[in-house]
């Protein structure tokens, strides 16, 4: 992708690059719209404003829309189709792969399988291509030790040990825990990720784009690495939800949207440390648990106790 954008010229690599993003912005707030709701469209396009300054200079967009346009075509009963977009979205960031479990918890194992089986030969060919170090390198972040401080399990790290920040493998980082503490949050994630999608199972047909959101959330929450345009990720989800009428999703997703942006414009790369950016960010991190929270009761509650939209929503 990057090589197509163009390499030679960093400041027309950064405006294709921006172009590149309000691409996937439209063509998410499309699929929404065309396949869910106008109120999900809207919905989204509200939860992500905030967010706008933040994630155009990265490339997440694109693998939001790869996830949206996968769960779109799972939706029209494509499931081959929408698992290709979910490994595609996992081969340009890795955490759309949470969402092929999507397939699990609709029994479309077939498609689950051939997802598998297609991952695990872009996996061999990457590494053929890459090195055999580069699949560690990846999910190590090249090696690093720290965790970086704006995560949820960095932050309680930094207040436990009151170690100082140092920036490492292109992130603000604290402390060198021991590989078992990453194992154990790793634990918690994948049991996070079961649990999730076992509840989702039950009820195949529920509200839909809880599962999803939570099953984001969930990796947000548990991972060691944690930058402001991540908080993108979910947002279509929590929008789907929000429509289906899951609309305590909505409230919590747009405070973690307003404090990502405050996170955002407070942030001194001189001063990583200040005292109200960490406030900004403990905040954000509150809101982020508090959004799981929620997104996991709307997931357990009983299906005849969930206020639905009525049909006309869906266009």
């Amino acid at each position: 992708m990057f090589r197509a954008l163009g390499p030679r010229d960093f400041n027309g690599f950064r405006l294709r690059l921006l172009a590149l993003q309000v691409a996937c912005q439209a063509l998410i707030v499309f699929v929404l719209f065309r396949v869910w709701s106008l109120r999900a469209a809207w919905s989204y396009l509200l939860l992500s404003a905030p967010m706008l300054f933040v994630v155009y200079t990265s490339y997440d967009l694109v693998a939001v829309a790869f996830a949206v346009v996968g769960a779109a075509l799972v939706r029209r009963q494509q499931p081959f189709g929408g698992a290709f977009a979910f490994l595609l979205g996992a081969f340009t960031k890795i955490w759309p792969v949470v969402l092929l479990l999507s397939l699990f918890a609709r029994r479309q194992l077939r498609a689950l399988g051939v997802a598998v089986g297609a991952g695990l030969a872009g996996i061999a060919a990457w590494s053929a291509w890459g090195g055999s170090r580069a699949i560690g390198e990846v999910l190590t972040y090249r090696g690093a030790r720290g965790w970086q401080y704006e995560s949820l399990p960095g932050s309680i790290l930094r207040l436990v040990t009151g170690d100082r920040l140092r920036f490492e493998s292109g992130a603000w980082r604290v402390g060198a825990p021991a590989h078992v503490f990453t194992i154990a949050a790793s634990v918690l994630l994948i049991g996070a990720l079961a649990a999730i999608w076992l509840w989702a199972r039950r009820e195949p047909a529920g509200l839909e784009g809880v599962p999803e959101a939570a099953a984001i959330i969930a990796v947000l929450v548990f991972g060691t690495l944690l930058s402001a345009q991540y908080l993108i990720w979910p947002l279509p989800f929590v929008a789907i939800a929000a429509s289906r009428g899951a609309r305590s999703l909505e409230r919590w997703a747009g405070a973690v949207s307003a404090l990502t942006l405050l996170d955002w414009i407070w942030y001194d790369p001189l001063r990583p440390a200040a005292g109200r950016l960490e406030l900004a960010i403990a905040g954000r991190n509150v809101a982020l648990v508090g959004l799981l929270v929620v997104a996991v009761l709307e997931l357990r509650q009983p299906p005849n106790r969930r206020h639905r939209v009525g049909s006309q929503t869906t266009v």
